[in-house]
């Protein structure tokens, strides 16, 4: 791909705020928007910043990659960010940051063509959206991307498990509760290592109409494991309470992430 200029919804982010580095670095123009505004340590050097949708026609003119990284919201804002894509002229691919979530509870590794099998009300809203994604992208000749991402850790932002676990230690906090024996399985990526894999799914000539990529480490590791290595690191007990399974919680999430490598 040539020179180009990528908008990141939702770029500052846990995710989108690594993923705007390497386009930047590669000579790319990044645009991110956001609905809290960043803090001028938290912005990266030659990202322009906007609020939402705010951008001038200059800006406008020159997009030819989108990447939508909030959280799921309510459809009414994917809506709007699809009435928004379609004003963009030179709009080319969309790059739509979904879970890894959605494959079956197996030890097996996944491949992008598992079974869909959401549980949570965040997996269905994630497959919800990939489907909403998936009918505007043909509807606008628009090629898409779809990042199934498996449990990024490695940053302040982060509030999913290892950042969770993290933060206990500093607060010990009594009611904090890990769900579960600890020995169920999950494939735990490095944000850095992340953000970098779907950067390349950014800047990567894509040839057909829709793709769907695994941004994963590949292995698993129990939440046992976690604490303990986090354990040692840190020299102190993590202080929690052991608390069931939620109902239709998957057990074991483990990804294969050969076509993303190849």
């Amino acid at each position: 791909m040539g020179k180009s200029s990528v908008l990141i919804i939702g770029g500052n982010g846990f995710i989108g705020s690594y993923i705007a580095k390497s386009p930047i670095k590669k000579g790319h123009s990044v645009i991110v928007t956001y609905r809290t505004k960043p803090q001028p340590g938290e912005m990266i050097e030659g990202v322009v910043y906007r609020e939402k949708f705010n951008l001038e026609a200059e800006l406008i003119g020159d997009i030819q990659t989108v990447v939508f990284a909030p959280r799921p919201d309510d459809p009414a804002t994917v809506a709007g960010a699809f009435d928004y894509f379609s004003q963009l002229p030179k709009l080319e691919k969309i790059v739509y940051l979904s879970t890894f979530g959605l494959y079956p509870d197996s030890l097996e590794k996944q491949t992008e063509s598992a079974e869909i099998v959401p549980v949570s009300k965040y997996q269905n809203k994630k497959y919800a959206e990939e489907v909403s994604f998936t009918e505007f992208s043909q509807k606008q000749s628009i090629k898409l991307c779809i990042a199934r991402i498996s449990n990024p850790y490695g940053d302040i932002q982060d509030k999913q498990l290892v950042g969770k676990i993290i933060s206990q230690f500093e607060h010990e906090k009594e009611d904090f509760k890990l769900t579960g024996d600890g020995n169920q399985l999950k494939d735990f990526i490095f944000i850095e290592d992340a953000a970098e894999l779907i950067s390349f799914l950014v800047l990567y000539r894509q040839e057909t109409a829709r793709e769907i990529f695994n941004v994963c480490s590949g292995e698993g590791h129990s939440v046992n494991e976690v604490v303990s290595v986090l354990e040692n690191l840190l020299g102190k007990k993590l202080v929690f309470k052991r608390a069931p399974l939620p109902e239709g919680e998957k057990l074991n999430s483990i990804g294969n992430n050969t076509k993303i490598l190849l």
